[in-house]
């Protein structure tokens, strides 16, 4: 690849994950590891370090591609096409981004890149719940198999110890109602400051791409269904 190219893709794969003892990437699908610390988590654990590296390593691309773009570097996706028109056609004939600023190329693929993030959050998030919820079950089935134990030991009847399990049993749906409503909330609040850190970035990234055009702009932030803000530029280039 040339020095004046950047390829717009994730710098990882399946099963990644980083390290924080050693500051280093291991990858527990290859059985590759740094130190014991990584070898010894709980493959939920290694699922969810993994589906948080993505989050990351998505915000860093993002953050790569602006430094390509303001310095002038070709940007292309993984299979040598330009990241920012549709197809070769596009780019080729009507050379449409050959037309554009840095910050009109920026402003349109953000929103696409930005998704990204989400959805690597949302997958995050789905596997951090159901670890949540699977230990919750591992706890609340220990507590039937002593309580069980126990009314045997006591002599109860089989109709009174089953009356003790049926009675555990309403308590432990109810717990896992009340848990699973708490990891929504956790969720949503997870949710929220990353859509907070995407706005703050991009006003960031825009002003970046302002200075280096000598741009005078304006911008207003809009909320949309997900909780991240779009933001909308007018701008007069001097």
């Amino acid at each position: 690849m040339s020095a004046e190219t950047y390829v717009m893709e994730i710098d990882g794969g399946p099963g990644d994950l980083h390290c924080m003892k050693c500051l280093k990437i291991c990858n527990y699908l290859k059985d590759s590891y740094c130190c014991k610390k990584t070898k010894n988590m709980t493959l939920p654990q290694k699922k969810a370090e993994s589906a948080f590296l993505m989050i990351c390593l998505q915000r860093n691309t993002i953050e790569l591609m602006v430094t390509a773009l303001l310095a002038n570097k070709k940007i292309i996706d993984s299979k040598g096409n330009c990241a920012f028109c549709r197809n070769k056609k596009q780019h080729e004939e009507e050379k449409w981004c050959a037309g554009r600023t840095k910050l009109q190329l920026f402003l349109h693929r953000i929103d696409k890149d930005e998704l990204k993030v989400e959805e690597y959050l949302e997958k995050y998030l789905e596997i951090k719940t159901r670890n949540r919820m699977e230990q919750l079950d591992i706890v609340q089935a220990r507590i039937v198999r002593e309580m069980k134990a126990v009314a045997i030991a006591q002599g109860k009847s089989e109709e009174e110890v089953e009356h003790i399990l049926a009675k555990q049993g309403r308590k432990a749906r109810r717990m896992q109602r009340s848990e699973y409503k708490h990891a929504e909330e956790d969720n949503k609040g997870v949710r929220q400051r990353l859509a907070a850190k995407l706005v703050a970035k991009k006003s960031e990234i825009i002003e970046r791409f302002c200075l280096a055009q000598r741009t005078v702009f304006v911008k207003a932030d809009c909320p949309n269904v997900y909780g991240r803000t779009t933001t909308h530029i007018s701008y007069l280039l001097e």
